[in-house]
């Protein structure tokens, strides 16, 4: 293994002097998956700070608020044979059971399981189930915190099952239209909407699944006998997203981009389910950022409800690589969608990729000048990059096409400088 040196923190407050002295070195505790990223050479000339011996972030207990709380240094064994997990939280204890061989069980932590960023961690399943509705919250995008501004980027466009057939956002004031997209839309027996906004999504039961997928229902918003496997695999994967079953929805829309193109339009389609793919899988590595801190938090109030919470919020860049990769392969099928191109400027914002973020949100605004969330995104980011001149002309025109939120930032950034 290429390691330069290595560091054992007896503290928190130790383990954080250490970072600051050596920034770019890689936190481990059990290491089980930055050694594997060592031995495939992905990391080299590493610098070392291991976390395995500091107190306060291992073992599960209770407070005095009757929170239950798990270090993010706990071990999915010790997690799995401690009572109070098996009593709160047993979901969660059982799937602490299944995660690798025992070997690797007396090992792995699940701070560490969250904090690698992969969309397969095992426990983010059961953390997502526990708490479907701190999840939700937990998936809006934030701009990078380490400099002079926090605000929250207009969140990633996706497919959504909707109350009403409509594509328009409440932030466009100019509906965007593509013959593929549109068809793509009035074809699907249910009703369906591209978004970024949960105003349009479907709050309750859309009618019965199978025979919105099969036969003839009186919310059928095309024709069901003309759709392929591979859109009703997508439009499964819709339902679940809309009953948040997560695991079930990414299953589905795998399924999806990998069936056989058998329609007259199934391959261009293929860049509406690689969309949404893409879209889970950052709304994924987003969960898991929202509850990556020093002590994970579960909450179990007088009902036995089990909720989640965090405390001390730590800034980092996620691997947001699998779902860039997604976008890209729906941007190179139908070339020209500007909802490619605003959600790579997400993407690329959260992966640190600046530079690359405002060309994406400007190649989505040359495409859709209508666009005022690429704007406001494109405005906050150059902000952000000192260029306050410049994000502040895009956030007034964000403004003039409908992005309330906008006035509040120039106010607060823009107005000053004056």
């Amino acid at each position: 293994y290429d390691i330069l040196e290595t560091f054992r923190a007896n503290s928190v407050q130790e383990a954080l002097t250490l970072l600051q002295a050596h920034p770019g070195a890689v936190v481990v505790c059990g290491g089980t998956d930055v050694m594997i990223h060592m031995k495939e050479r992905k990391l080299r000339q590493a610098t070392l700070i291991s976390i395995m011996e500091v107190p306060e972030l291992q073992g599960v207990r209770l407070d005095g608020n009757g929170d239950l709380l798990i270090g993010p240094g706990t071990c999915f064994d010790a997690i799995y044979t401690d009572p109070l997990a098996r009593r709160c939280v047993p979901m969660l204890a059982d799937a602490c059971n299944q995660v690798g061989s025992p070997q690797i069980r007396h090992v792995a932590t699940i701070g560490g399981n969250l904090c690698n960023g992969a969309v397969s961690a095992d426990s983010v399943p059961s953390l997502l189930a526990l708490d479907a509705d701190f999840a939700k919250k937990g998936f809006d995008n934030e701009l990078l915190q380490d400099r002079d501004i926090n605000i929250r980027l207009k969140p990633l466009y996706k497919f959504v099952m909707s109350d009403r057939k409509d594509n328009v956002n409440v932030a466009l004031q100019n509906r965007y239209e593509h013959p593929l997209l549109d068809k793509f839309i009035s074809d699907a027996p249910v009703m369906i909407s591209i978004t970024n906004s949960d105003t349009l999504s479907a709050k309750a039961p859309v009618g019965d699944m199978e025979s919105s997928l099969f036969g003839d229902t009186y919310l059928s918003a095309g024709e069901s006998n003309s759709m392929t496997d591979a859109d009703r695999m997508f439009l499964r994967g819709l339902y679940s997203l809309r009953s948040k079953q997560y695991a079930a929805a990414l299953e589905h829309f795998d399924q999806a981009v990998s069936a056989t193109a058998t329609g007259e339009y199934s391959e261009y389609y293929k860049a509406f389910y690689l969309l949404n793919r893409g879209v889970l899988r950052a709304d994924m590595i987003d969960f898991i950022s929202s509850i990556e801190n020093n002590v994970q938090t579960l909450t179990m109030d007088d009902k036995g409800t089990t909720r989640a919470r965090v405390r001390d919020r730590v800034t980092r860049t996620y691997d947001y690589s699998e779902a860039i990769e997604d976008i890209q392969a729906a941007d190179r099928l139908l070339p020209g969608i500007p909802y490619f191109h605003f959600n790579l400027g997400n993407l690329y914002c959260l992966s640190g990729k600046l530079v690359e973020s405002v060309d994406s949100y400007t190649t989505a605004i040359s495409l859709y000048p209508y666009m005022g969330d690429a704007y406001f995104n494109r405005g906050l980011v150059l902000v952000y990059l000192k260029d306050k001149e410049k994000g502040c002309i895009d956030l007034s025109r964000a403004g003039e096409l409908g992005v309330d939120d906008a006035y509040v930032v120039i106010s607060k950034y823009c107005e000053e400088n004056k």
